[in-house]
């Protein structure tokens, strides 16, 4: 808030953060009965290195630059 002094802005940002979780959590838990928690567990870390593989991939193109670790 130091940057703008305006707590409208604060309150849309932090509303902004929790609406993706809002809007999940009831499917989630649903799908979870359905399916079981292991697999959900299991398809969530797929999903999660797909999308670092992807982050891995489309960073280096649109900035030019190559990600190398030390």
């Amino acid at each position: 808030m130091d940057g703008t002094r305006n707590p409208l802005l604060l309150a849309v940002n932090f509303a902004a953060l929790a609406l993706p979780s809002l809007l999940a959590s009831g499917r989630s838990g649903v799908l979870t009965d359905r399916l079981g928690c292991e697999r959900i567990l299991v398809l969530s870390q797929w999903g999660l290195v797909g999308g670092a593989a992807l982050g891995a991939i489309t960073i280096p193109l649109l900035t030019g630059t190559a990600q190398v670790a030390c």
